[in-house]
């Protein structure tokens, strides 16, 4: 159960990283097309991180169900 929550810890750290520095990405480098995909790419990034935090604390029941149902 520790490595879950690692891994949650983990993912929210990133997400709280992101969460500050893409809105000082944005308003440094809004002015080019390629900036704003960057931008963009960093916050599909930032909600996976978040995504990331439920599923690696729920991890251990998902493989469980999935294990129970395999066989």
């Amino acid at each position: 159960m520790v490595k879950p929550i690692i891994g949650s810890i983990v993912c929210l750290v990133v997400f709280i990283g992101l969460l500050q520095g893409t809105h000082h990405m944005y308003i440094a480098v809004a002015d080019n097309e390629t900036a704003l995909y960057g931008v963009a790419a960093l916050i599909c990034v930032m909600w996976a991180s978040l995504f990331g935090v439920v599923l690696s604390l729920f991890y251990p029941q998902l493989k469980k169900l999935w294990l129970s149902r395999k066989d």
